[in-house]
């Protein structure tokens, strides 16, 4: 049996008409969308999703990575830094925070994100590269300095 999205979505459509406030539907739809390149629609579905069911991360996830690609990227990066609250230790999400500050805000921002990643991540040899570069673009070359002498204590054979 061949079931097009457009049949699948017409299902969930009338599925929002009796359940307006079904996360699960909300997210559903949002992804028809998102699979179908209907960004800005797929972002108002999983608002709603995170709207009605703000503790199912994945829904969250997903919002923030929309909200990358519908070029709204402080709504992103407020959204990443509160999943990063609750997922401390999600290294990916921390990168793409720092990604997203860097391209968006000023350097300031960006070197506080990557100190806080170096901070939840202290054996990630290549943010503290990240953040020496960082230091240097600011002029802060003392930081830099001791931050890159750090490495070289630590990975004694780690040059770059």
């Amino acid at each position: 049996m061949n079931v097009s999205a457009d049949s699948v979505k017409m299902v969930y459509e009338k599925g929002l008409l009796a359940f307006p406030e079904d996360a699960y539907l909300h997210a559903s739809l949002g992804h028809i969308y998102r699979t179908q390149g209907m960004l800005d629609s797929a972002v108002v579905h999983y608002e709603a999703a995170v709207k009605y069911n703000p503790e199912e991360i994945g829904y969250r996830k997903t919002l923030a990575e929309l909200y990358t690609r519908v070029n709204r990227p402080l709504q992103a990066i407020e959204l990443y830094r509160k999943i990063l609250e609750e997922e401390p230790g999600n290294k990916e999400v921390s990168e793409i925070l720092a990604d997203l500050i860097r391209r968006n805000l000023s350097l300031d921002d960006y070197i506080n994100s990557l100190e806080e990643a170096v901070q939840r991540f202290p054996d990630d040899t290549q943010k503290k590269f990240d953040l020496a570069k960082a230091y240097t673009d600011a002029g802060q070359n003392e930081k830099a300095r001791d931050l890159l002498l750090q490495i070289t204590q630590v990975e004694p054979n780690n040059v770059r």
